[in-house]
């Protein structure tokens, strides 16, 4: 079962623009400073460590660090 700890860890080792510790679980991360350059680092980092495909329709929907937890665990 994947966490949110989980995912803040990957967004760390994502080096994204946003320090990892200012974000909120529920807030999109797009209007929390990461840009769409982050988001496609974010989504290919998250494929890598739990070897599950992302597809680009799936990846406009995974928004805030809840919704990336809840389809890393679907």
């Amino acid at each position: 079962m994947v966490t949110h700890e989980d995912v803040l860890h990957t967004l760390e080792g994502a080096d994204v623009s946003t320090p990892v510790a200012d974000l909120k679980l529920d807030i999109p991360l797009i209007s929390q400073g990461l840009d769409s350059l982050d988001m496609a680092t974010v989504m290919l980092a998250l494929e890598a460590k739990y070897n599950k495909a992302i597809r680009p329709e799936q990846a406009s929907r995974l928004r805030t660090v809840a919704d990336i937890v809840t389809f890393l665990n679907s």
